[in-house]
């Protein structure tokens, strides 16, 4: 796997009356399990953004807890 060990942005972003909040970053490594928090998240819709900068595709999966 090429891109194995390369940091990625994993950011949050929450959809407010049909346009997008302010974002939240976290940071993770691919190839690697990474628990990231998002606290005091409001209800509302988000969309979960993976962003490296050389534009590479990220596949894997992911669980989503609320609590």
């Amino acid at each position: 796997m090429p891109n194995f060990g390369a940091p990625i942005t994993v950011i949050l972003h929450r959809e407010v009356d049909l346009a997008i909040d302010s974002a939240q970053s976290r940071r993770a490594t691919i190839g690697q399990e990474t628990v990231l928090t998002w606290p005091d998240c409001v209800a509302g819709t988000y969309y979960l953004e993976l962003f490296h900068m050389s534009g590479l595709e990220v596949v894997g999966t992911i669980a989503v807890t609320v609590l």
